[in-house]
């Protein structure tokens, strides 16, 4: 059987990782967001805004994802948390153990 060795500090990471990624990912949609409402300067026509509320409510789907991202990083972040906790547990109980 294979083995998959990962730290602690990999998952750790790995959490910061998709946190700052997220957040590139939200600054870029709000740069773009931004960018489609501006066409409202001089794209004035029924399909020019037809295009921009569609896309505005496409944008909202992002906000989904941000949250599921944040989430599973949350998840990560206990994950180290409660296994750290219970591993300085069992090494206090296995250090209270008499011969």
């Amino acid at each position: 059987m294979d083995q998959l060795n990962i730290s602690l500090e990999q998952v750790s990471e790995t959490a910061a990782v998709l946190r700052t990624l997220n957040q590139s990912m939200q600054e870029s949609l709000a740069q773009i967001k931004r960018l489609m409402n501006e066409t409202d300067l001089s794209w004035l026509s029924e399909s020019g805004e037809t295009i921009r509320t569609r896309f505005n409510q496409f944008a909202l789907r992002f906000e989904t994802q941000k949250e599921d991202i944040e989430s599973y990083a949350r998840f990560l972040d206990r994950t180290v948390t409660d296994y750290d906790t219970l591993e300085t547990t069992l090494n206090a109980n296995a250090s209270g153990m008499q011969n």
